[in-house]
């Protein structure tokens, strides 16, 4: 139904079994959560555009880790995505 519908992906690419992602915002403010179920590290891919991680205060692109069980939350621009 997401297909049919093009409604935006999270982030570009298939996420690992056990990860997901999810895009809250509004206006031009998006937050990107990336949420590991795994007992083992995983890498998602966020794509060519600018996000920010909260936590480490530092721009991120492409692939990033993700810890066991770990949660990460990056704050970007709607500008700032390329999906």
């Amino acid at each position: 139904l997401a297909r049919i519908l093009k409604l935006p992906r999270a982030v570009p690419g298939t996420l690992p079994e056990g990860v997901s992602a999810a895009v809250r915002g509004g206006g031009d403010e998006r937050w990107l959560f990336l949420m590991n179920y795994n007992e083992q590290a995983e890498k998602v891919d966020l794509g060519p555009g600018k996000w920010r991680d909260v936590e480490k205060d530092a721009d991120f692109s492409g692939k990033v880790f993700l810890p066991p069980l770990g949660i990460r939350v990056f704050r970007g621009t709607a500008q700032d995505e390329r999906r």
